[in-house]
């Protein structure tokens, strides 16, 4: 009786044992949920998680449409909208942000033109190039002609236009030589800057060849008192004439 005893506690604590060794380890044929950015991919029998959620993927927002998720299609605040560029002269109103054209371009408005004012657009200042002049003097301040400067251009590449001023920088005269021709000017006997600009677009005394010519200087004070001069606006060998670049301003 006594041994029958032991044998039934000793086949209860089995059971017991069993029991709990197979609660722990009894075997779930996972049945797993869908992995999303939100949700985790997990067993919906016994709640195993496989995977973490992804996390959302975001594109960036854009003119027109929010940011959005890759994945999931979710969205997150309101489009950008288009950041506008005004239109130009020449060029549509555009979006800084996507470049989408809109509308068309403004046009020039430009004012009248005269002999020696060019047409001007009161929108981007653009100018329309005057008829070349004849070799000849442009502008003419009192003076007695006393002496004489010449000018070749007989090889060069591009018009002139040429200044003289006084050493207090007030303007003496002006004159247009041609390409391809030289020209030489009866001028005042006294110490002065010669100034030069060159180009193939004239726009009139005031403008010369414009913000796309090219302006220089010569580097020493010529004194008309002692001797006439003369310059070659091309390269030559041996020559002694050098000059500073300047802006279209300082002209």
């Amino acid at each position: 009786m006594k041994k029958l005893l032991i044998f039934i506690v000793i086949l209860f604590l089995f059971f017991i044992v069993a029991f709990v060794i197979l609660k722990a380890r009894i075997i779930c044929f996972h049945e797993y949920s869908l992995l999303t950015c939100t949700e985790n991919e997990a067993c919906i029998k016994c709640g195993e998680i496989k995977t973490f959620a992804l996390g959302h993927s975001w594109q960036d927002a854009t003119c027109t449409e929010p940011s959005t998720c890759n994945r999931c299609g979710m969205i997150e605040g309101s489009p950008l909208g288009h950041k506008i560029v005004p239109a130009t002269c020449t060029e549509k109103s555009f979006c800084e942000r996507c470049g989408i054209k809109f509308g068309i371009p403004l046009g020039h408005d430009f004012s009248s033109e005269t002999e020696i004012m060019p047409a001007i657009c009161s929108r981007c200042n653009e100018m329309r190039a005057l008829p070349r002049p004849k070799n000849g003097i442009i502008t003419h301040y009192n003076f007695n002609e006393e002496s004489t400067l010449r000018i070749d251009n007989t090889k060069g590449k591009s018009d002139s236009y040429i200044k003289l001023k006084k050493l207090d920088n007030s303007d003496v005269l002006s004159f247009y030589v041609q390409k391809g021709t030289s020209y030489t000017v009866r001028v005042p006997a006294e110490k002065m800057y010669v100034f030069f600009s060159y180009g193939n677009n004239w726009y009139g005394p005031q403008y010369a060849f414009g913000q796309e010519g090219h302006y220089a200087k010569d580097d020493e004070i010529e004194d008309f008192r002692v001797y006439e001069i003369g310059y070659t606006l091309y390269g030559v060998s041996y020559g002694n004439f050098s000059e500073t670049p300047i802006s279209f301003e300082s002209f």
